[in-house]
Formats: C-alpha cells, sequence, structure tokens
C-alpha cells in the first residue's frame, strides 16, 4: 500500500483577500486589491519549495489552511476575540489561497473536495500568514 501524499508549509506576510473582480473593458477583468499578485505569487513560491520533487496532486484533495491577521492596536483582545470584520473576509481569503494552489499544487481548485479554514489575530506572535496543508484524499 502506498503512503498518503501530503505537503505542508507556512507562508509569511499579511494575508490578502480575493476582492471582487471588475471589467472596466470587455475582455479586461481586473482585481480590486494590487496587493493580491504579490500575495498569490508568495503562496506560490512555497508551495513550489513544498513540493520540490513531487509531481502536482492529479486527483481530489483536501486544504486545511489557518489564516493569522495582525490585530489592529486599536482593537483589544478583550473588545474583540475574532477578526469579525468585514476585511479579509474567510472565503475571499481562501479564493486567493486556492487560486494561487492552482497550477502549482493541483491542477485546478476544482480538485478540492475538503477545506477546513480558520481565521484568527496572531496573538501568538508567529506573524500575520497562513499555515497550509494540501494532502489527497484517496
Amino acid at each position: 500500500m502506498t503512503e498518503q501524499r501530503r505537503i505542508a508549509f507556512t507562508v509569511r506576510g499579511t494575508p490578502v483577500a480575493q476582492g471582487s473582480m471588475r471589467a472596466p473593458r470587455a475582455g479586461v477583468v481586473l482585481h480590486d486589491n494590487r496587493s493580491l499578485i504579490s500575495w498569490r505569487n508568495t503562496i506560490g513560491w512555497a508551495a513550489k519549495e513544498a513540493m520540490l520533487g513531487s509531481e502536482m496532486f492529479a486527483g481530489a484533495v483536501s486544504v486545511e489552511a489557518h489564516f493569522r491577521l495582525e490585530r489592529p492596536s486599536s482593537v483589544s483582545r478583550e473588545a474583540r476575540e475574532y477578526p469579525t470584520v468585514r476585511k479579509n473576509d474567510i472565503d475571499k481569503l481562501t479564493r486567493a489561497l486556492l487560486d494561487a494552489l492552482s497550477g502549482i499544487a493541483f491542477v485546478d481548485d476544482g480538485h478540492v473536495c475538503d477545506l477546513t479554514v480558520t481565521r484568527r489575530y496572531d496573538d501568538f506572535h508567529e506573524g500575520p500568514g497562513v499555515d497550509v496543508v494540501v494532502e489527497e484524499l484517496r
């Protein structure tokens, strides 16, 4: 029996949500956030490094992601334990992550069949970023 393939990696830096896309002209699609390209490239390089010497996942995969956001200095832990604000909402953070991994870790984000995602403030001073695990499903 072969071992189940799995990669795990951490991306350091401020997570960027993939906001709405707009089309100012026919055939041209723009993202609202200019930092998105850099963030997705950073994720892609971390994934490539984690996959060194292994093939892209071709079948169904499970993705686990734990986002760490910087707590604003104006928000105490007592005032708000979790990042319950619209900025960097969990689905848009996840969309940026899965799109960045498409074509690198797995063929397409349509291969993701299990998804576990958390979004927390970085109260343990690890620094903002995301911890990612991609595992093949059998």
